[in-house]
């Protein structure tokens, strides 16, 4: 829905260095399922015709949303980090002794305040597009919110769905094949890996978008949204996120610390290869 939208444009810099950061260690900083091979346009557009099938948008309502859509897009571009200079700084640190965390901190700690500043605009796109939407539209708009919950619910009971801790697990195991961790490295990553889903479940954990869920399916019924809570919980994402990537860098730094030469150099060497193959496609 177009919250999606919105809340994705404000942290999108900070989603993508946590995923970058983990990606790298896993030697595939450019996986094809990746955040990076995700075409915000594409998508959308995408969102544009969903939303113009389900709520029975006029060609007026059509033409306003996608003027939404293309000012959102060209803000998200002004935010959008700078992918390379991450990962060439990535490469650099990691082939180091040392790894300096607090280069990451920085563009953390600026890009989390830039958002901030722009929260505002998010939120009075989001009220344009409600505004715009007849009281019909507004309560199927709910009731669709409501039946992603739900599909989103039922999806855990599937045979082929993976915890996040089946899925940390998994990247554990990966990387101890791939950099042949001796025993106690592998315990190291271990508890750095419950550090990292501890810290998931604190800050961006099930139970608190669930809550922003349904307290924004129940606010979108109404005839008008409340400007200054939707900007608070914005923000308040963001600043969890932002916590949750301290979280991440110092886990990072911990991971670097625990690997020896060589098994840096390997995570150097293929990150390199990577790249390498990816920027010829």
């Amino acid at each position: 829905m177009m919250v999606n939208i919105v809340l994705k444009g404000s942290v999108v810099m900070l989603v993508s260095l946590m995923v970058f950061a983990n990606s790298a260690m896993a030697f595939s900083p450019h996986s094809r399922q990746g955040f990076f091979h995700r075409n915000s346009e594409n998508r959308s557009v995408r969102m544009v015709e969903h939303l113009t099938e389900e709520l029975e948008l006029d060609s007026v309502q059509v033409s306003t949303l996608n003027q939404i859509k293309d000012e959102i897009l060209v803000k998200q571009k002004e935010l959008k980090v700078d992918r390379q200079q991450i990962f060439e700084m990535m490469l650099s640190e990691i082939g180091k002794e040392t790894f300096d965390v607090s280069k990451f901190q920085v563009l953390v700690d600026n890009h989390a305040s830039k958002i901030k500043l722009e929260t505002g605009f998010f939120v009075n796109k989001l009220i344009e597009f409600h505004q715009m939407l007849s009281p019909v539209q507004r309560e199927t708009a709910g009731e669709k919110m409501k039946e992603m919950k739900q599909r989103r619910e039922d999806r855990k009971s599937s045979w082929f769905y993976k915890t996040p801790e089946e899925r940390a697990d998994r990247m554990v195991n990966m990387i101890s094949d791939r950099l042949d961790l001796s025993e106690e490295q592998f315990t190291v990553f271990t508890h750095i890996k419950n550090n990292l889903l501890n810290s998931r479940l604190k800050y961006m954990g099930e139970g608190y978008f669930l809550r922003l869920s349904d307290q924004f399916s129940e606010q979108f019924v109404r005839e008008s949204l409340n400007k200054d809570e939707i900007q608070h919980e914005m923000n308040e994402g963001i600043s969890r996120m932002e916590r949750l990537m301290n979280v991440v860098l110092t886990n990072l730094e911990k991971a670097h610390q625990t690997l020896n030469n060589e098994q840096r150099a390997q995570i150097v060497e293929q990150m390199q290869k990577r790249q390498h193959r990816f920027s010829r496609k």
